[in-house]
This record gives C-alpha cells, structure tokens and sequence, in this order.
C-alpha cells in the first residue's frame, strides 16, 4: 500500500532568530558584545557556560580554565549557541554561526571548547 502525500501538512518549520547586529559599531565603542541580544533560553546557556567554564587548557602553563583564559566575546557565543535551545519544544533557533576572528584568536582552542560542550550536552549517544 502506497500512502499519498498529497493531503500531508507542510512540516512546521519555527522562525530561526536574526543574529544580524547592525548597531556593531556602536557596541563596539562602548565595549558591549556584538552577539545581539536574544530570548536566551537562560537554563540551557547557563548549563553550557558552566561546562565551557570548566574546561581545561593542559597546553599552557599552569593550566588554566576557559573560564579565565577566554574571551568575555567567545562565552557569548557559546549562550547564544545553547541558548537557543528551547527544550520543551525540541527547537533550536539558531542553526548557524558565523564569526569572523582575526589571527591568533584562539578560533581552533575555542571550536574545540564548543565541541566539547556540544557533545556534554548532547542526549543522542
């Protein structure tokens, strides 16, 4: 048996959330972050601060946390990132993160940072 599509509801597919940042400018005279501001879902960016925090750099003498050797920019990213996160929906509403950061960023420490707490987070095994 052949099941027909034709009357199947389109797939509801929720509003991701505009991460364009057209006052950049200004937020960066007044030192404020260029991570717009968004309904953070305060629960899981908290958890996923709190694991990035923690994380450990064993490369670097005395072996810092993320928590001091971080930027105040990148710990932004990571609560936008898992932020979005709206649990009681299963929703996340941002998918894709672009960030264009100049040499000797710490853009490799940093990805990996956000992997690892990606895969904390993460229920799938």
């Amino acid at each position: 048996m052949i099941l027909s599509t034709d009357n199947a509801a389109p797939p509801i597919v929720p509003e991701m959330w505009d991460l364009s940042c057209v006052d950049w400018a200004d937020r960066m005279r007044e030192g404020r972050s260029l991570v717009p501001d968004l309904p953070l879902f305060a629960a899981e960016a908290d958890i996923a601060q709190a694991f990035y925090d923690e994380l450990q750099l064993p490369d670097v003498p005395g072996a810092p946390k993320m928590r001091e050797a971080s930027g105040q920019w990148f710990r932004d990213i990571v609560r936008a990132s898992f932020g979005s996160w709206d649990p009681v929906n299963q929703v996340r509403y941002i998918r894709d993160i672009l960030a264009l950061v100049p040499k000797g960023s710490s853009k490799t420490t940093n990805a990996a940072a956000l992997l690892i707490v990606a895969m904390l987070m993460n229920f799938r095994p």
